[in-house]
């Protein structure tokens, strides 16, 4: 009997120890994966931190950092679920769940703190700024408040008295070297290259089909030009205001092909508008002061990534180039990104990235590429001076079937599928 009983015994423990066994790798694989989650959650809170000071940040800047809030916050949230999925499938109670809401509700509450330092900084920032632009201005202080790229300092006159009239007559003053119709007519590319796609949004726009948009809409769409001395809307320049009450009486609708036009037209505006140095204010608002040579910035996305990523080449020989080589710059792409460079296909973007509406991507010819003939492609020209080139990589896989290329911060090579 006794022999019996401990053999059942020990048939009994058999099972149990296995059980015991499987459920301990389990714990031991869920902590693993709970470990490299955390990493995750390491590495996006570097990779998505605001700046507390935000002295130098522009309006264009916070927004992108607010987009990159969003996208962080959507990625803890996928972390959250995963980790929730696998204890749900191993039939394991987390023990630290409120710990791990505790860790999230601090990293959310923190980065909301930091964006409301940021604002209340750029609040005071523009303060300030609109109190300078209130007081005496010379000519050079204004410019150099409307654009950071100015490359030459000018002496500032400076006054100890100053009447009203003459310090209001003082701020009104246009730099000359914006409103100078030659400045502008050797540019013509560049300005048919900007009103034609502002043209073809204006006709995506006019659903009627009536050549006309009203007022808003004109606004509307000219606010999404990334515009260079313009900090916040259009329509609250003087210069603009100005052009748009000599070019229509009826401020209800306008002729946009007809206002475009003008744009181009450096001569027409010089000669037959009230307003000639102000359309040349526009013209440099869209397009300008420039090239600037050597330095290259290089965007890029794979796949179906909801926007490109970006890096600056310093020191590039650019001088009298339109074009450059695929394989200098698919050189530039491996030095400046730490994944490895994979495309089945490539294009190239043909309009400004700093307009709105269609890239306008082209395929680039690689499979034509030899080192005697080598395939090159075209520069573009942002409107704060630095060339750009715009490319789309498209993988194996995406031109399969529509497997897109993972964003840096989605990699999950670091989970563990212990299912």
């Amino acid at each position: 009997l006794v022999f019996s009983t401990g053999k059942m015994s020990l048939q009994t423990s058999q099972p149990l120890n296995v059980q015991m066994e499987q459920l301990h790798a389990r714990q031991e694989a869920l902590l693993g994966t709970l470990g490299s989650l955390q990493l995750r959650v390491d590495v996006l809170n570097q990779l998505y931190h605001i700046p507390v000071v935000a002295n130098d940040m522009s309006e264009s800047q916070f927004q992108s950092l607010q987009q990159k809030q969003a996208l962080l916050f959507s990625q803890l949230l996928s972390i959250t679920g995963t980790v929730d999925h696998i204890a749900q499938t191993q039939n394991i109670q987390l023990p630290d769940q409120r710990q791990v809401n505790g860790v999230l509700h601090e990293i959310a509450g923190s980065l909301e703190q930091r964006q409301i330092q940021s604002l209340e900084r750029l609040q005071v920032l523009k303060h300030t700024v609109d109190t300078i632009q209130t007081l005496q201005m010379t000519p050079q202080l204004q410019a150099f408040l409307e654009s950071v790229k100015t490359t030459t300092a000018t002496p500032v006159r400076q006054r100890e008295t100053a009447t009203e009239e003459e310090v209001k007559k003082e701020s009104n003053v246009i730099p000359e070297e914006r409103t100078r119709c030659e400045s502008y007519q050797a540019r013509l590319y560049d300005l048919e290259l900007v009103t034609d796609c502002l043209r073809a949004e204006c006709q995506r726009m006019d659903f009627d089909k009536t050549g006309t948009l009203t007022k808003q809409q004109l606004i509307d769409l000219l606010d999404k030009v990334q515009m260079v001395g313009v900090s916040h809307s259009i329509e609250q320049e003087a210069h603009f205001q100005t052009i748009l009450a000599d070019f229509a009486v009826d401020q209800s609708v306008f002729d946009y092909n007809r206002f475009l036009g003008l744009v181009v037209d450096v001569a027409a505006t010089d000669k037959t508008t009230a307003c000639p140095k102000e359309w040349n204010l526009f013209r440099y608002n869209l397009i300008g002061s420039g090239r600037i040579d050597n330095r290259l910035r290089v965007l890029y996305c794979y796949d179906g990534w909801p926007e490109s990523l970006s890096f600056e080449v310093p020191n590039v020989n650019t001088e009298n180039m339109n074009h450059l080589p695929w394989q200098q710059i698919l050189q530039y792409l491996r030095d400046n990104t730490k994944d490895v460079v994979q495309f089945q296909e490539v294009k190239y973007a043909l309009n400004p990235t700093f307009m709105p509406g269609k890239r306008g991507w082209e395929l680039l010819k690689i499979e034509k590429d030899t080192e005697s003939k080598p395939v090159k492609v075209p520069l573009l020209l942002n409107n704060d001076g630095t060339l750009e080139v715009d490319l789309w990589l498209r993988t194996k896989g995406f031109l399969a079937n529509k497997e897109s290329m993972p964003l840096p911060e989605e990699a999950d090579d670091d989970l563990v599928d212990i299912e």
